[in-house]
């Protein structure tokens, strides 16, 4: 094993988002393997006791406002020295914010190897910001000794947005299904009526996730499948979102129900007790869907998906294959692709197959691996 390694983010648990999972799955990997790794983050300790590896809190909110950034860059700048005997792993906007700026301003940049993984919304932040193009270019191409990212699809958009000449080595460090999820009876059931279709969206309430659009979609559908259909809206966010999203299924003359933030013991029977599961994230100028690791969640319990092509979306879902994606925006291909699988049991349960398989072919093993061992897991081409 190398030199002990610091996994330096702005979001960590217990939030529940994308980067913070990832940032836990990987640092779990790392210890299975024998490395030594150690978390530095902001924000809530709650649970950090129960972690099988140390964290350690640095003073911030944990988010990507000004305050924290500064915080956070001033507690690297105060532990320069214990990061130049470590291997600085940078999988996070906030960690990679700081490393750039401070370097292009004082060529500060500790680490005996510095490590960095892309996920999406940061190549685009990066090059709408002539700022921080230039501190990427310079940091990225003199500084970093590994360069990853979250999907197949962040190599591209980094090749897009003219970042190409520091990516020739770039490997594909992928997501996958939380830990906790292959201790999880994943074809059990729950009792529900077998006369309603529910449909469910489990992610942050937010117009970049869609489910405003979902809820036009299903008011799209045949008389009998609307009258028989359930939108399950799971997850916290903006409260002004969601009472359009609540509107929208009023106009659209369809059931619904609010289950709010589900926690981590209701999330397998939240799953269980839909039909579907649909999300159309957006990829806008600031903000795109890397990946999408609900809809590996949604496959590993047998249920098929659909969403729109958009971002690294197509990895996370087989079209055609574990479910069904149309083009983003398109909202009577929407409607059309959920009418189809509520109409048909047996391409629904095919699906369902298909997207456990896919599921579990990802493994934060080889994650860990390509991050911190040797030998390339994944092919970017």
């Amino acid at each position: 094993m190398g030199s002990k390694i610091i996994l330096i983010t702005h979001e960590f648990a217990p939030y529940r988002g994308g980067v913070a999972t990832y940032c836990e799955e990987v640092a779990r990997a790392a210890v299975a393997l024998g490395e030594e790794i150690e978390v530095w983050t902001q924000g809530n300790s709650r649970g950090d006791e129960l972690f099988p590896f140390p964290v350690r809190r640095l003073p911030g909110a944990g988010n990507l406002r000004p305050l924290s950034l500064f915080l956070l860059m001033v507690s690297l700048v105060w532990r320069t020295s214990t990061l130049k005997q470590a291997r600085v792993y940078l999988p996070s906007r906030g960690s990679q914010w700081v490393y750039l700026n401070l370097y292009r301003l004082f060529g500060w940049n500790p680490g005996k190897e510095i490590l960095v993984t892309f996920h999406g919304t940061e190549i685009l932040r990066y090059a709408r910001n002539s700022w921080l193009r230039n501190c990427s270019n310079r940091f990225f191409r003199q500084s970093a000794h590994l360069l990853t990212t979250a999907s197949a699809y962040s190599v591209k958009l980094l090749h897009e947005k003219g970042f190409g000449a520091w990516t020739a080595t770039l490997q594909v460090a992928p997501c996958a299904l939380k830990g906790d999820f292959q201790r999880i009876e994943s074809g059990g059931e729950v009792q529900r009526n077998l006369q309603e279709f529910r449909i469910l969206t489990l992610a942050r309430v937010h117009p970049r996730k869609g489910q405003r659009e979902v809820a036009k979609a299903l008011g799209g559908l045949s008389s009998d499948l609307r009258s028989r259909v359930i939108y399950q809206i799971a997850g916290k966010g903006e409260e002004d979102y969601l009472q359009q999203v609540v509107s929208q299924c009023r106009e659209s003359g369809i059931r619904y129900e609010v289950l709010g933030q589900v926690s981590e013991s209701q999330i397998a029977a939240t799953y269980q007790n839909c039909d579907l599961y649909v999300m159309t994230s957006h990829s806008l100028a600031e903000s795109v869907e890397g990946f999408g690791m609900t809809y590996l969640e949604a496959g590993f319990f047998k249920r098929p998906v659909v969403g729109y092509r958009t971002g690294g979306v197509e990895e996370a879902v087989l079209d055609g294959r574990s479910g069904l994606l149309v083009d983003e925006g398109d909202l009577e291909g929407l409607t059309e692709a959920i009418e189809r699988i509520l109409r048909d049991p047996i391409l629904a349960r095919d699906m369902g197959e298909e997207g456990y398989k896919h599921a579990l072919s990802f493994s934060w093993e080889k994650t860990a691996r390509i991050l911190f061992g040797s030998g390339k897991e994944y092919n970017v081409n």
